[in-house]
């Protein structure tokens, strides 16, 4: 499991020596109950808390510098102004790709942060795939190419081994 505490320290760190204006009340935890998202800041009781999905922590072949990169996205959320993606946002956000090596993402998928998906639920008819990096809660058992009922559903472990699962 990564170490969350430095990687928020690093990404603070970034913010402090850019004069960005972050709050000095921030706690920050895993969650292991996100499944849309891969991070999430909220403003409660004049603490702001950020929440990381568990799998960027747990999976190694996710990068450090992936994770410091979405509680960059969370920080920029605890600066005035900023709880939208709105013009004072996207402003911190450049300052920080431009003087850095990191990519913040408004919006991103697995496939911009290299995260390869371990469920995959296969038509058995056509062979059409819907993939997910998180297990799916509501899996759609109707192919939305071909309208077969007929669904295979595969997860993938850590080592690429693929294993039938069933909801």
């Amino acid at each position: 499991m990564k170490n969350l505490d430095e990687l928020f320290n690093q990404a603070k760190n970034i913010c402090t020596s850019l004069n960005i204006p972050i709050s000095n009340n921030i706690s920050i935890k895993y969650n292991g109950r996100i499944r849309k998202c891969w991070g999430y800041c909220r403003l409660q009781n004049n603490q702001y808390e950020i929440d990381i999905m568990r799998l960027l922590g747990e999976d190694d072949t996710i990068s450090s510098d992936t994770v410091i990169s979405i509680v960059l996205h969370e920080l920029l959320h605890t600066c005035p102004n900023c709880m939208n993606h709105g013009k004072v946002w996207k402003s911190y956000k450049k300052l920080i790709e431009n003087n850095y090596d990191y990519k913040i993402y408004t919006k991103c998928n697995a496939k911009d942060l290299h995260i390869k998906p371990r469920y995959i639920v296969k038509c058995r008819k056509c062979g059409n795939k819907q993939k997910y990096v998180t297990r799916p809660r509501n899996v759609k058992y109707i192919c939305m190419n071909c309208g077969s009922t007929k669904m295979k559903c595969i997860h993938k472990d850590l080592n690429g081994k693929e294993l039938i699962w069933k909801n």
